[in-house]
């Protein structure tokens, strides 16, 4: 019988010791706990083979497949935890800034500009609410209002002065802004800049570049020209006017 093992009674001995301790029990039951907690976050091999791994080296259980990781919806956007996902699951890549038919205004704009000699700059696909804001003379809850319509739009080019003040805005009327709500938000652009004060110059599809240049002209410049092109100087006044008034 196992009780005459000479092996056995410092066994039974420790045994009847460990329960008779009530300490000595606790602080074993607490040994065993915390073994049997390592081994199970400890990574181990299976017995068949390698270790199966799903999403960020999580080990799996035989047998078992990794789930298929959940996208974050449009709606929880807004939290960053969920844009890191996003942009942690996405490949990017470079795109041009213009289309076709708005490349070919950029450097119609960018030598009138120049020509004028004035530090006017040209910027392309700018956000309204990076150049324009409600007026801080009116409630809360209408600036609220009225910068969360523009702030998703954006100019197809800005035209801004010394200071950095939108002084002009350019908007190129192709095929694509007649399409689904387009017009609706031209309109919104072009009500933004008539109560700025700035003026929005829209180009058609089929207008010719001299046509733009005039109108810029216009906008920017509107001072008198000599047939030279020089800017004339005011006229200086004369007797026969005073003898008029």
């Amino acid at each position: 019988m196992i009780e005459k093992n000479p092996f056995y009674e410092p066994v039974a001995d420790f045994g009847q010791a460990l329960f008779s301790d009530p300490m000595l029990a606790f602080a074993a039951a607490l040994l065993l706990l915390l073994l049997f907690a390592l081994r199970k976050r400890s990574p181990g091999k299976r017995r068949h083979g390698h270790t199966k791994t799903g999403p960020q080296g999580v080990i799996l259980p035989f047998g078992k497949t990794a789930p298929a990781r959940s996208q974050p919806d449009r709606a929880s956007l807004h939290l960053p935890e969920n844009q890191v996902r996003a942009i942690a699951d996405a490949q990017f890549e470079t795109q041009p800034l213009l289309n076709r038919s708005e490349a070919r205004l950029l450097p119609v704009i960018e030598d009138v500009l120049a020509g004028m000699g004035r530090g006017h700059r040209v910027m392309a696909q700018t956000s309204l609410g990076e150049l324009l804001r409600p007026s801080k003379d009116q409630p809360e809850a209408i600036r609220h209002a009225a910068h969360a319509a523009i702030n998703s739009k954006r100019f197809d080019f800005a035209i801004i002065d010394r200071a950095g003040r939108l002084v002009a805005a350019v908007e190129y009327q192709g095929t694509g802004h007649y399409r689904d709500t387009a017009f609706i938000r031209d309109a919104i652009k072009r009500e933004a800049c008539r109560k700025a004060g700035v003026a929005f110059i829209e180009v058609q599809a089929d207008a010719p570049p001299a046509d733009l240049v005039h109108r810029l002209r216009q906008v920017l410049d509107p001072s008198p020209k000599d047939p030279a092109g020089r800017a004339r100087a005011p006229r200086a006044p004369q007797p026969s006017d005073a003898a008029a008034s």
